[in-house]
């Protein structure tokens, strides 16, 4: 007999809408896929809802099994009700048909008729053989937990829609983005690995006991550290670099007005020396002689061949460093004033040109005409003008 697997439906077009590729992926390799379609919209639609549940089951191979009566799982509902009637009727379908796994939509997918069935088939499962797989899928929320993945191409997408048109869909929209697009957007959202752009507790330690020592104002070094962070992680898309190298911009945010403590003038090439001959722990050398190198370019000239600390480094460092040099700029000229104006600052990629949306209730002319004068070195290494608006 050929293995089964128990679909647990919400809505007749979610064994297309849930995890169509996985079903589908299944029953080309001969496992039977039983679809339970637990509702049917309205009473008046039902008879109509169950013929094209039934055909669209008949196009992509399914056996389909219809609660009786249909659940009721609209707002208005007894939605307590509807869930436990799938927490006792699908049981005796996963025993009728001894399915090896239940697959239905995760308890917390938003949807409130998505959530009626999959609590429902949460308790059942605790009443199930210990054995019997449970696979989730998600389409309003997030999967609570890892689950199964099946990547699709062109043609199941094609079976996909096939099966979707027995259902008499007026319109179908879906994103021409590919998987990988997705999890970007969404890892960038929730800010997933923006703690690695940043320094550990005991390095941000040692870069604030070096700024003691060598006079720093530490609360315009701090401002321009979270500056920074914020043009590298929303610039990532420019700049490409790993997320460690995060951590050596809030490094020189910190340190690069040391040199100060040396003299006024030309203080960012005492700030290269400062940081390149200090003892630095939780650091490599490789790492505190790029973390000078920032430092000595905060300001001024750019790099040139001429320099021999920058010669010094190797081709993938100068590329490190190129791209780091005008965020560090544009960190330090947006609190050029040390009155920490910018309250919040986001960047957008518009019509070819990077745009800077600062956020404040005070005047910040000053910081916008000094990050704008900045943004020439900006042009230089990404090839794009820097604009800012307040907001």
């Amino acid at each position: 007999m050929a293995p089964t697997v128990v679909h647990v439906a919400p809505h007749p077009d979610d064994e297309a809408v849930g995890c169509p590729g996985a079903l589908l992926h299944l029953s080309d390799r001969g496992w039977r896929v039983v679809s339970v379609i637990a509702s049917l919209g309205f009473p008046e639609q039902r008879d109509r809802r169950r013929a094209e549940a039934e055909e669209a089951s008949r196009r992509a191979g399914f056996v389909p099994v219809f609660l009786d009566p249909p659940l009721d799982i609209s707002v208005g509902d007894d939605l307590a009700l509807a869930t436990v009637r799938v927490a006792t009727e699908v049981p005796g379908i996963v025993a009728e048909y001894d399915a090896s796994i239940v697959v239905s939509p995760s308890p917390h997918d938003v949807h409130h008729g998505h959530e009626v069935v999959g609590r429902g088939v949460q308790q059942c499962m605790a009443t199930l053989p210990s054995g019997l797989r449970w696979w989730m899928w998600g389409v309003w929320g997030d999967l609570p937990a890892p689950n199964v993945f099946y990547a699709f191409g062109e043609m199941d997408l094609a079976r996909m829609l096939h099966i979707l048109e027995a259902l008499h869909m007026p319109s179908l929209f879906y994103s021409v983005a590919g998987v990988r697009d997705g999890i970007i957007a969404d890892l960038h959202a929730r800010g997933v690995g923006r703690e690695l752009a940043q320094l550990s507790r005991d390095q941000r330690k040692e870069v604030e006991q070096m700024s003691r020592r060598y006079g720093v104002a530490l609360p315009h070094a701090r401002k321009v550290a979270v500056l920074a962070h914020t043009l590298f992680t929303d610039l990532q898309p420019l700049h490409q670099l790993p997320p460690h190298y995060g951590k050596l911009l809030e490094a020189a945010s910190y340190l690069h007005d040391a040199g100060h403590f040396v003299s006024d003038s030309n203080h960012h090439k005492h700030s290269y020396y400062l940081v390149n001959n200090s003892d630095m722990p939780g650091f490599t050398n490789r790492e505190r002689a790029l973390i000078a190198n920032l430092c000595r370019y905060h300001r001024k000239s750019m790099p040139t061949p001429v320099h021999s600390n920058w010669q010094a480094l190797s081709a993938d460092d100068k590329r490190v460093v190129l791209l780091l040099i005008p965020l560090l700029r544009l960190a330090d000229n947006l609190d050029v004033s040390h009155e920490e104006r910018i309250e919040s600052l986001s960047c957008h990629i518009r019509d070819g040109q990077v745009v800077l949306e600062l956020s404040s209730a005070a005047d910040i002319s000053l910081e916008q005409w000094a990050a704008e004068r900045s943004g020439e070195a900006f042009r230089q290494v990404y090839g794009r003008p820097l604009v800012t608006e307040k907001k």
